[in-house]
């Protein structure tokens, strides 16, 4: 496992555990992402996600909206 989920994960819990007071048990449907695990590449409009297999590139089905928001915001 990448040492960047690893932190990913301890701030996840420990914000959730100062929100709410309790005990959550977090299931394996959402993950946390940062600059090193993320990465999104304009010119083939794909993103990449850094996984437990290695880096896993996804292509982008995005419309003119979407893109001209990533521009703004990016």
């Amino acid at each position: 496992m990448e040492a960047n989920h690893v932190c990913q994960a301890i701030r996840r819990v420990i914000s959730n555990a100062k929100a709410v007071k309790q005990i959550h048990k977090f299931r394996p449907t959402s993950l946390s992402l940062d600059a090193r695990t993320f990465e999104y590449r304009e010119s083939k409009q794909a993103v990449g996600v850094t996984l437990m297999s290695g880096r896993v590139w996804f292509n982008l089905k995005i419309g003119g909206y979407q893109i001209v928001a990533i521009k703004l915001y990016c």
